[in-house]
């Protein structure tokens, strides 16, 4: 959407003037440019307010300039806000085939009172001289905005337990969809033993997750991992990591898990790239070390959790509680916010 444009008040001599050397640079009345090479400029709901401040004693014609915002950033131009209705233009405006010019309209001064011919209306959604737009383009190397890390165990064609890390998670009532790499040994056990266990760590395991990110328990390792990974037939132990048993499926809880949900696959669906699997299962139980249960019910305490959260590569905790929803049946009331 093209933004607003900002308007510049000029005294019409001087307007006219610069149409013999090409250039106007008059930041306002009788100040030239400002330090570092600004012109003033105002919204449609300042222009009013700077005819009445700073020009309405002044008999000279005056000149409204409309400037062309999209033209000025095109040719990288900066328009930096100054509160509540102005800006300030770090750009010298051509009078003849400037592209930053719109147009230049005569202002009228009636009983003694220049007229702003605009409407003094706001719409700060739209408005061309708000603050320059913080966000720039981004190229992040991976997408991993911040969601908490675990552990998947499965079981291998030998009985044996497999264990994994991973941070690609989100649930749905009892369905947790789960991103998994389809070159890996928990793909194949998930496609052909259906039952794995969840567990999510909390932020002191994180260095087991490091421990795991360069083992695989495929064998041989296959060939698009060969340089970063190496085959690990007991991961627990490398991981340094305890197997619990679990209720309702094979796979092994992970003991120092605060948090464990033992799951059943029901489907698994190829993702486009073809490098991972959207991995949808059931959780069928779920276990929560005492400390995080509040207490007289069998809930989990909000504030007692903390997952290891995974962002860009990094791991954290997850930091402060700052609200709810008003349909937590563990907040002491309901939300409160403006």
């Amino acid at each position: 959407m093209t933004a607003r444009p900002p308007y510049h008040v000029a005294i019409t001599d001087d307007w006219d003037q610069s149409e013999m050397i090409g250039e106007y640079d008059a930041a306002t009345r009788g100040v030239a440019y400002e330090p570092g090479g600004y012109l003033r400029a105002s919204t449609a709901e300042g222009v009013q307010e700077v005819l009445d401040t700073r020009y309405r004693d002044l008999d000279l014609p005056l000149t409204l300039v409309t400037v062309d915002p999209d033209a000025l950033r095109a040719d990288g131009v900066q328009i930096e806000p100054a509160p509540p209705h102005g800006a300030r233009i770090r750009s010298v405006l051509m009078r003849d085939g400037g592209a930053a010019v719109i147009a230049a309209t005569p202002l009228q001064r009636v009983d003694g009172r220049w007229l702003s011919p605009l409407p003094e209306t706001s719409d700060a959604a739209s408005d061309a001289v708000a603050a320059p737009d913080p966000h720039v383009i981004a190229h992040p190397n991976v997408l991993y905005v911040g969601t908490p890390a675990y552990l998947v165990t499965s079981v291998n064609p030998d009985g044996t337990a497999n264990l994994a890390a991973a941070s690609s998670s989100w649930a749905l009532g009892d369905m947790l969809v789960l991103g998994i790499e389809s070159d890996g040994q928990t793909a194949l056990n998930m496609a052909e033993r259906s039952g794995i266990v969840v567990n999510f760590p909390s932020p002191p395991l994180w260095p087991a997750l490091v421990r795991l990110s360069r083992l695989t328990g495929r064998d041989p390792v296959p060939e698009a991992k060969a340089d970063r990974y190496r085959h690990e037939k007991d991961k627990f132990a490398a991981a340094g990591l305890t197997p619990q048993p679990s209720d309702l499926v094979a796979a092994p809880r992970v003991a120092e898990c605060l948090l464990q949900f033992e799951a059943v696959v029901r489907r698994m669906t190829p993702g486009v790239a073809g490098s991972y699997f959207m991995v949808e299962a059931e959780v069928v139980r779920v276990h929560a070390d005492r400390s995080i249960v509040r207490a007289g019910t069998d809930e989990i305490e909000p504030t007692a959790w903390h997952p290891l959260v995974y962002a860009f590569r990094h791991f954290f905790d997850r930091g402060a509680e700052v609200g709810w929803l008003p349909s937590s049946r563990m907040a002491p009331r309901a939300p409160v916010f403006e």
